[in-house]
């Protein structure tokens, strides 16, 4: 039998070849996190109240063009005046949306990232109050104008005491305490504690406006800041 002889030339080719197939199966070095791509919202996407994500598309909302990810690339030591809450997130829910599993629409803007994962303040303001509650779960209650406020839920931990906070303080982390089906930030923006869409305020034409309360809400707020229950201990 005659036996095969494999060239120089040849040799160096298929060592070519296995290299080529290690560098594109090995992992490269550690990428840097960027924002997820903006999406188009969905009209048909069923989505639970008070922030429980939907199991159905998610739809993602663009990140603020002076966000805490900008602020570090640029590098130049500025701070922006309004930044999103969540550095990484997806949006599993938006302001208004409701699903065959739930009885009233939703309420806030949801940014889904994992448990622990650093929620920061949006603006300047004041935290009034650390509170509790059966469906918000743990909350910070930030006041940015007067008699609008912005509500942090579901947190696993609050990391800030009452008082004044700047932009892009951290003010708690990622949780999924109350009514959620998953570690998620609710965020709503109320106006005299009527809920309004979160999304106008944080990536609007400026930033910092806010919305007409819709039709749909009840005409005196359920929940307020004044009724809910606060928090006795820092945990």
């Amino acid at each position: 039998m005659r036996r095969a002889v494999v060239t120089g030339r040849r040799a160096r080719q298929a060592v070519l070849v296995v290299a080529l197939v290690l560098a594109a199966t090995l992992p490269a070095g550690t990428a840097t996190a960027q924002p997820l791509e903006a999406a188009p919202p969905l009209a048909s996407t069923e989505v639970p109240a008070y922030g429980a994500p939907s199991d159905a598309a998610t739809v993602d909302v663009p990140f603020d063009a002076h966000d805490e990810a900008d602020l570090a690339a640029r590098g130049d030591g500025s701070v922006p005046e309004y930044m999103s809450p969540v550095v990484m997130y997806e949006t599993t829910a938006v302001f208004g949306q409701r699903g065959q599993h739930w009885t009233t629409r939703h309420t806030g803007l949801d940014f889904k990232a994992p448990r622990g994962t650093p929620v920061y303040a949006v603006h300047g303001g004041t935290v009034v109050k650390l509170a509790w509650h059966k469906a918000y779960g743990r909350m910070v209650i930030l006041e940015v104008a007067p008699g609008v406020t912005v509500w942090y839920c579901h947190l696993s931990a609050v990391t800030v005491k009452l008082g004044p906070v700047q932009v892009g303080q951290q003010l708690g982390r990622i949780g999924s305490t109350g009514n959620a089906f998953g570690p998620h930030l609710h965020l709503e923006v109320r106006v005299d504690d009527r809920p309004t869409d979160p999304a106008v305020f944080l990536f609007g034409t400026p930033p910092g406006t806010t919305s007409t309360p819709p039709s749909w809400l009840p005409p005196v707020p359920v929940v307020t800041v004044a009724n809910l229950t606060p928090l006795q201990h820092l945990k």
